[in-house]
């Protein structure tokens, strides 16, 4: 499957930042593999030992990329067939959609809807004002150069909300892809 974006192949970096989880770890880069047909470049840090702001992470990993798009993905979660795909689909929808991310089981935002299971029947995405989770979201590299990157004042949590914020603040948007499914 070939996807481009301005007329050049377009790709994915996904970033995974690990912290002594293996049996979780794997669980996600298998189903990452298994379920992945969008062109990628899998990116893992292990941060247990240098126990480095998440934010600094981010920022130095994206620094380095030369994807079109990022997505952030933790590394408890478990991918569906197609799932980068949608969120790609979803990106290129509009100019206006700066971030999307899919709908869950495993965190309090609006994402975790428990209509999931009507909304799944009928695939779209639907624009959001909310702050979509961090815990898996793709977005342009050129979105995150524009915002500055993630704010490393945040100690442990809120730098992605921090940053969904900034982009929603200047009037762009956010999109769920309902029937993209990572749990």
């Amino acid at each position: 499957m070939s996807h481009s974006l301005n007329g050049t192949q377009a790709n994915c970096e996904i970033i995974v930042v690990t912290y002594n989880t293996p049996e979780l770890d794997e669980k996600c880069f298998k189903s990452i593999k298994a379920n992945t047909e969008f062109p990628y470049i899998l990116t893992v840090i292990d941060n247990y030992q240098k126990k480095e702001n998440l934010a600094k992470v981010w920022n130095e990993t994206i620094e380095k990329s030369e994807s079109d798009y990022i997505c952030l993905l933790n590394p408890d979660t478990e991918v569906e067939e197609g799932w980068l795909t949608k969120l790609i689909e979803t990106m290129e929808a509009g100019p206006k959609i700066r971030i999307t991310g899919p709908s869950t089981n495993c965190c309090g935002s609006p994402q975790s809807s428990l209509t999931y299971q009507q909304a799944y029947k009928q695939p779209k995405a639907i624009i959001v004002d909310v702050l979509l989770s961090g815990f898996c979201m793709v977005f342009h590299r050129l979105t995150w150069k524009e915002f500055g990157g993630f704010d490393e004042s945040y100690p442990l949590y809120g730098q992605d909300t921090d940053f969904v914020a900034k982009v929603l603040l200047k009037g762009y948007n956010t999109a769920w892809r309902i029937d993209c499914w990572v749990k």
